[in-house]
């Protein structure tokens, strides 16, 4: 992609002193990844019992659940997720995965009481 941008530095003539800045790049991996579909945890909210669907093209090497204080409090990093989680507590949660390329996503879940 090109993004051009013509900044005038006077104001007296609009045909004086302007600065032509160019830049050029491209879309790095993060920009181009549409993560949406990829991990789906249902019903949420929910009374503490969640399914967890990772689309096939994942390979997860660990999955983490924080709770809203940034507490860990479900850790696994043998590489086989379960499709269930199971959380007690009433809250807001962060589940998150990451891929054995290093990829993070992450979803919210809620538990209701």
């Amino acid at each position: 992609y090109n993004i051009v941008a013509n900044i005038q530095t006077s104001d007296d003539n609009p045909n004086d002193d302007y600065h032509h800045i160019m830049l050029e790049g491209s879309l790095t991996k993060v920009d181009a990844l549409n993560l949406d579909h990829l991990i789906d945890v249902f019903p949420n909210p929910s009374y503490g019992s969640f399914n967890l669907k990772v689309d096939p093209s994942i390979s997860v090497a660990e999955m983490a659940v924080y709770n809203s204080n940034g507490q860990m409090v479900r850790y696994n990093n043998s590489g086989l997720i379960s499709d269930q989680i199971r959380l007690e507590a009433q809250g807001l949660y962060m589940l998150v995965l990451r891929d054995v390329q290093g990829n993070v996503y992450r979803e919210k879940v809620v538990v209701l009481r």
